[in-house]
């Protein structure tokens, strides 16, 4: 019985893991053209980020490192969207893993952020960073590393996000934030779980129990909505 439980709890991580992604195929469904380029000026203050997602990828994610061989030091790039890349190729020696771009107006204040993406296909691009200008200077919203691995990332049609996260396999705590404004991450919402208890934090800041029915209900509603994105790869 606890097999059977287990194996339905790892298909539901796998699933919302996998829906929260913004490809390709919706978009263009939708009608919307992809327009971006290189050349583009709305890119040039992200010229380094692009620059050294290109250089991974074409080090072929630093796959063919021996044990004893470290990584170039990088700044911009995440480890994890590296990891997965490198755990992909391994996995799939005829296969490719992507890194795409997007650039996209997220809060409204008329300047684009930039966003990165990973996937073997345009058609299932997990989101990885999202970087915007401040300062006059690329910077991530998020802490390095911080997305991928055990926290997954879903950006939403009204600009907001969401950051689902996972420990020890069981997805604990999703937390929606407002569009990032001026880099700054402020939560709207937030559905936790802890040692069997379920809370909610709702938009006016206030914090109650769920049931755990509440709580999956939440989960599911994490793959709604998603931002629609034209992507492009970064070594176009």
């Amino acid at each position: 019985m606890l097999i059977c439980v287990a194996a339905v709890l790892m298909v539901s991580i796998i699933t919302v893991a996998v829906m929260l992604i913004s490809g390709n195929k919706e978009l263009k469904d939708a009608g919307v053209e992809d327009t971006f380029s290189l050349n583009d000026t709305r890119l040039l203050p992200f010229e380094d980020v692009i620059k050294e997602y290109r250089s991974v990828v074409r080090a072929k994610f630093y796959a063919d490192l021996k044990a004893d061989e470290k990584r170039p030091q990088i700044s911009y790039a995440n480890s994890n969207l590296i990891n997965a890349a490198n755990g992909y190729i391994t996995g799939n020696p005829d296969g490719e893993y992507h890194v795409y771009y997007a650039l996209d107006d997220l809060d409204g204040d008329g300047l684009q952020e930039l966003i990165i993406g990973g996937g073997e296909s345009e058609d299932n691009i997990v989101v990885y960073d999202i970087f915007a200008i401040l300062q006059n200077k690329a910077q991530n919203l998020f802490k390095p590393d911080e997305i991928g691995g055990a926290n997954t990332l879903g950006v939403y049609s009204d600009g907001r996000f969401a950051v689902l996260h996972r420990s020890g396999g069981e997805i604990d705590s999703v937390t929606y934030y407002k569009h990032p404004s001026k880099m700054k991450k402020e939560v709207s919402e937030k559905y936790a779980h802890d040692a069997g208890l379920y809370t909610h934090l709702n938009t006016e800041g206030q914090q109650y129990k769920i049931t755990k029915d509440e709580f999956d209900e939440a989960v599911a509603k994490v793959t709604e909505d998603l931002r629609l994105m034209s992507w492009r790869s970064v070594l176009a």
